[in-house]
């Protein structure tokens, strides 16, 4: 059976995004972490510094990193078997676009735990400085966790459609 273009790409996307996440997200993200510096943070408004550096930040930090490893060794692998159109991939596939929705929507939620200190803090000022601050510190938070779900949901549609359905099922 000749493989649809479909599967191509999605398999291709699994692959790079997959190399992404393990050859340059993680690497990253160990850095911040073992030198507790993130590059860009001196720059960000004084809201964001402080978010960066609340308690559930950090620890949320160290819980993420392992668990990006894991997708992208796991993006690596169904990319790799929607290529030879292995039906586990398909599966494997589902189970990562449940698990990638999931930890989207934890992300958003350990964003918005950690702005709250914040937006308690700035509650009493009433002035547009805060209104901009709590506006940066949602917007963040939702923002990062729609972004990330953005491939997940793509997958997801494309792995219950009949294409995939079809060719992924050997």
């Amino acid at each position: 059976m000749n493989r649809p273009s479909s599967v191509t790409t999605f398999a291709v996307l699994s692959i790079v995004f997959g190399v992404l996440v393990t050859f340059c997200f993680v690497p990253y993200n160990g850095y911040t972490l073992a030198t507790e510096k993130i590059s860009d943070v001196d720059e960000a408004p004084p809201t964001i510094r402080q978010m960066v550096k609340s308690p559930i930040f950090k620890v949320w930090r160290y819980v993420a990193m392992p668990l990006d490893c894991l997708s992208g060794v796991w993006l690596l692998c169904i990319g790799a078997g929607m290529l030879k159109l292995r039906r586990w991939s398909r599966w494997a596939g589902l189970a990562y676009c449940v698990y990638g929705i999931g930890l989207g929507v934890l992300t958003g939620l350990v964003g918005l735990a950690a702005s709250i200190p914040t937006m308690h803090n700035l509650s009493g000022a009433g002035d547009n400085e805060a209104v901009r601050a709590v506006t940066t510190l949602v917007g963040s938070a939702l923002g990062g966790c729609c972004g990330a779900m953005i491939y997940p949901i793509a997958l997801l549609i494309f792995l219950l459609g009949a294409t995939a359905r079809e060719s992924l099922s050997r």
